[in-house]
Formats: C-alpha cells, structure tokens, sequence
C-alpha cells in the first residue's frame, strides 16, 4: 500500500493525501489511474480538474485556457447564439464551437473555432448543420399542402 494511502481508524475508509493541496481526503476523491502504485492519480479530482480541461482544450482545439478565457470576455460572458450566462452543462463552461468540415471532424484549429456556446445552442447548431437540406427542402415543398391537393381531388 502506497505511503499516501492509509485506512482511517473511525470509519474503516480508505484516505488519500492530495499531493497538491496536501488535504487528506476519501480515495474516491480520486480518479482512477490504473499504472499507479495505489490505483489512483496523486492530485484529488478538485485539484486536477483545471489540469485536465488545459489538456483537453489544447488537445482538441489547440486552445489554451487563457484564449478561451478572452474569448468568452470579447462575448461578455454569453452564448453566441441565445445570449445566456449560464452553460448549462459542461462542467459549467462554454463549448467551444467549430466548423466540423473544416478539420474532419472532433478535432478543431485556429480557423475552424467560431465561438463559445452553451450546451443547448452547440447541440441544436451541430444538428441543424446535420440536417439543414432536409430542412429546407421540408420547408419549400410543403408536403402538407401537396397531400392535401391530392386528396381534395
């Protein structure tokens, strides 16, 4: 067992100090780290979540905080699209909107990134991008108005 790692003596559970606010916590405060010795990363899922979305902005979008961070104040704190403050999801953050034709997909670049999002408007946005011929097409045909010539004949 890991030195970090003791049991607690009134509880039987198992705790765990984080190595970088040093605050002895419950192991399931703890993500999963399955190549380390006690099983678990070494920092508590609070301390490492900034780590984390740094990683995964810069990954995906090749963005770092700090970008984002001016991004969402030339936006005033807001959705592009609705206006809102609030994320709705995410962790609480913004999507970061990107045009998926231009890099192939998941992954965005310096051209491709339009803005930020709430979870609401990028969900709604990627599907009406999916489906914006159907759409149109529905909208200019009228297909309700078609039956209905053909069946008052």
């Amino acid at each position: 067992m890991s030195e970090s790692l003791h049991i607690s003596t009134n509880e039987g559970d198992l705790l765990k100090t984080c190595t970088e606010c040093g605050v002895e916590k419950l192991l399931t405060a703890f993500h999963k780290k399955t190549h380390s010795q006690d099983g678990r990363y070494n920092e508590c899922k609070e301390c490492r979540r900034p780590k984390v979305r740094a990683i995964t902005l810069m990954k995906t979008f090749g963005m770092t905080i700090e970008e984002y961070d001016i991004i969402l104040a030339q936006q005033n704190g807001r959705c592009m699209i609705c206006k809102t403050k609030r994320a709705f999801s995410n962790g609480g953050k913004f999507c970061v909107d990107h045009n998926w034709q231009c890099c192939g997909g998941g992954h965005g670049c310096e051209e491709c990134i339009r803005g930020l999002l709430c979870q609401n408007c990028n969900t709604r946005l990627g599907w009406l991008e999916t489906f914006w011929e159907n759409i149109m097409d529905y909208l200019e045909h009228r297909p309700l108005r078609d039956l209905r010539a053909l069946v008052s004949s």
